[in-house]
């Protein structure tokens, strides 16, 4: 029984063997289009990962200004001179913490 087992997958190998030469003769002959084919796929892959990198960009850019404006708050008040800025802030003095709250009072 083994050797009939051995004996099959020995067929198949040489049949498998004869398949892949003969596709690769079929390519030969149409590798010039082929060629033409691939470069072409490249160059539009090339283009799409540049739109990518644009999207990311104009994302990564909206994203640093929602954050920029939640942090400008904190950067131009100073943190020890808050009494001169009480008309237009709101300020929660609490005993262990200080704390800015970021409305700001409408401006009449």
């Amino acid at each position: 029984m083994k050797i009939r087992k051995k004996k099959e997958k020995e067929k198949k190998n040489e049949k498998e063997k004869g398949k892949k030469i003969k596709i690769e003769t079929e390519t030969k002959k149409v590798k010039g289009k082929e060629n033409k084919m691939e470069k072409e796929k490249v160059k539009k892959n090339v283009k799409k990962i540049e739109k990518e990198k644009r999207k990311r960009k104009r994302k990564s850019k909206s994203k640093n200004r929602s954050n920029n404006q939640d942090t400008e708050y904190f950067t131009s008040i100073p943190e020890f001179y808050p009494f001169f800025l009480t008309e237009f802030y709101n300020f929660n003095f609490t005993p262990f913490t200080f704390n800015i709250e970021m409305k700001k009072k409408k401006q009449q």
